[in-house]
């Protein structure tokens, strides 16, 4: 990705910004906005403007606010909002042929994809920050189709229709995930349509089932992609065509996704596109750009280099970086191994991070809230299973006080070794530190998040009990699968926290049993 230093000048002088808010943006809060700014900006001895963007005029309105403040020396444009809002602000600057004019993100709308891309800080502060220090520039190519500049992609068939039928209050509710549901809904009975692509110096005529004019990898999460090596500064476009004609072409198809396994056969085509590309079809179908529907085919996607220069981050601190993109795999590994490590990990850490982002947006209401808090925190400490071995122990009268103490001391010995050793040793961040959008309820704990010591201790105690209490096994498992639900459901772990807690609470109450002879 081209990428350079902002000019020594640029860097010496305070940023000016002119700040465009999206206020229907899903994480768009004015207020805390402008506390933010002026902090960060305060802090600089910079200074900004903010516009909040009309939902008529909108381009209008902005020229005007952009007019004054280039005449009051503004030599950055904040785009606060989603993919969409970042869309606006490129335009304008464009519009406005202010060649060193430079963009800033702050990503406050549901998807974020260009934001993701460049690795720039989803935590809307940060992002601020990121801005406003202005040390590092990239220089992004566009396309351009019916008068407009957009920056990740051009899509024509299902993707447009899963935007254009999901309901605003279903983003602000659900976020990505409501996308998601838009998605497996007109999915089914969604078939191939009959397109024709117009290159420079060729025309395709096949079937394809989603047709996408690429210029960032992402959508939604890494490590899924659209298609090999895309890059949105690399002087070229990529059109990814997709036809499915039956189960077996939808599930290859989604496995490449996932693996980002993508290769050329009758299912999945690439195309790269250093000029232009027309996309027309028999039956008219639904254009989307940057995630926001733009009309229908045919459409022509126009290459321009060069098209915005977007500030991004000079490195990527561990604190933000995104946590389903793989760290670098070990170097004593042979390349061919690394590959598929690398990829293996990715995919599962993003579908670990896609399940608890579906879990964690549930929202059962005040009395399941209530009600899953007080079945989490009865396992702080082991409460419920050392009033449950108390009540067993009195129900056995023929037992000595010594089975008690054993039967406690091996379900707090498996406690202990989970929330100290085992999380010492991978000291994995939690999820609402790493994904903005968690929704917490309760105390947010400061220590590590793998694996989970109430999933561990509540699975330890429901296998020490059950010799105890062989009638009521079911309801002691019941409840340990109710405290791992509890630990994603309240924000605080992720799903593999709770399995491989499930699993390690389980061993460590087998082996702390065995050698107290409980």
């Amino acid at each position: 990705m081209k990428a350079r230093p902002a000019p020594a000048a640029t860097l010496l002088a305070p940023a000016r910004a002119l700040v465009l808010f999206n206020p229907v943006a899903p994480r768009g809060d004015r207020e805390r906005l402008e506390t933010m700014l002026a902090n960060v900006f305060g802090a600089r001895d910079g200074h900004f403007e903010l516009l909040e963007i009309p939902k008529e005029g909108a381009a209008a309105a902005v020229d005007e606010a952009l007019e004054r403040a280039l005449e009051s020396g503004c030599n950055l444009v904040l785009a606060a909002g989603g993919d969409g809002t970042v869309s606006l602000a490129v335009n304008r600057v464009a519009h406005a042929s202010h060649r060193d004019l430079m963009v800033g993100i702050v990503p406050l709308g549901t998807t974020n994809l260009l934001a993701r891309e460049l690795k720039i800080p989803l935590d809307p502060e940060l992002a601020v920050a990121v801005a406003a220090e202005r040390r590092r520039v990239v220089e992004l190519d566009g396309m351009e189709t019916r008068g407009r500049l957009f920056l990740t992609q051009v899509g024509v068939g299902l993707d447009a229709r899963m935007i254009g039928e999901t309901r605003r209050e279903d983003q602000m509710r659900h976020g990505r995930w409501a996308y998601v549901r838009s998605l497996m809904r007109y999915a089914i009975g969604y078939g191939s349509h009959r397109v024709t692509l117009d290159f420079t110096d060729q025309r395709l005529r096949l079937r394809a089932w989603q047709v996408v004019v690429a210029n960032a990898a992402t959508f939604g999460m890494a490590p899924f992609t659209w298609g090999p090596d895309v890059d949105p500064a690399d002087g070229v476009l990529d059109v990814c065509v997709y036809n499915v004609r039956g189960v077996r072409d939808t599930l290859a198809i989604v496995w490449r996704v996932f693996t980002g396994r993508h290769h050329h056969d009758l299912s999945t085509r690439f195309h790269r596109v250093e000029d232009a590309v027309t996309i027309r079809s028999v039956r008219r179908l639904p254009v989307q750009g940057d995630g926001e529907v733009i009309g229908e085919t045919p459409v022509t996607v126009r290459l321009v280099r060069g098209a915005a220069r977007i500030v991004v981050p000079e490195a990527v601190p561990d604190a933000v970086r995104d946590p389903v993109t793989p760290g670098p795999p070990p170097r004593d590994l042979p390349r061919i191994a690394q590959h598929v490590l690398v990829h293996r990990v990715g995919t599962l850490r993003a579908i670990d991070a896609a399940l608890f982002l579906r879990f964690n947006s549930m929202e059962g209401g005040a009395f399941i809230d209530r009600l899953l808090m007080g079945a989490s925190r009865l396992m702080d400490h082991g409460e419920a299973w050392l009033v449950t071995a108390t009540a067993a122990w009195l129900a056995s009268p023929g037992r000595s006080p010594w089975s008690l103490l054993k039967l406690i001391g091996a379900l707090w010995l498996t406690m202990l070794t989970v929330n100290y050793p085992v999380k010492a040793l991978f000291r994995r961040r939690r999820p609402f530190i790493r994904y903005v959008e968690t929704r917490v309820i309760g105390r947010r704990p400061a220590d590590s998040s793998f694996p989970s010591g109430h999933t561990a201790a509540a699975f330890a105690g429901a296998l020490l009990l059950e010799p105890y209490l062989p009638a009521f096994a079911p309801l002691l498992y019941l409840y340990a699968l109710v405290v791992a639900f509890s630990r994603v459901y309240l924000g605080v772990h992720y799903p593999s926290d709770v399995a491989i807690g499930a699993f390690v609470g389980s061993v460590l109450a087998v082996v702390w049993r065995w050698i107290l002879g409980v």
